[in-house]
């Protein structure tokens, strides 16, 4: 079984690590949150390697979007596009290694 920890406890320690961490921040790390604890209900994880796994595609996930981005340089800024793919890598990565107690 996975103890997880609460919002409360998540969101601590990332402001313990970044104290200017602005509401806005603050705000969607709070959503995001609320989506992987509604994903680990409905798909049932609840093992360690259940977790692994679930980490594993959401990491997938984010290296297509990378991937994609390659193709659309012509229709949009690559590096504004690489931006928000690697500050999503770093939230998959701040849950996959929080998240459990």
């Amino acid at each position: 079984m996975v103890n997880i920890k609460t919002k409360e406890e998540l969101l601590n320690l990332y402001v313990k690590r970044y104290d200017e961490l602005d509401s806005y921040a603050k705000e969607n790390l709070s959503q995001k949150y609320d989506e992987i604890l509604k994903d680990f209900e409905s798909k049932n994880i609840n093992t360690k390697d259940s977790y692994e796994n679930y980490f594993d595609e959401l990491e997938k996930k984010n290296e297509e979007l990378f991937k994609l981005s390659t193709c659309e340089c012509l229709e949009s800024s690559p590096a504004k596009r690489f931006t928000e793919i690697l500050a999503s890598y770093g939230v998959i990565v701040f849950f996959r290694t929080n998240l459990i107690k």
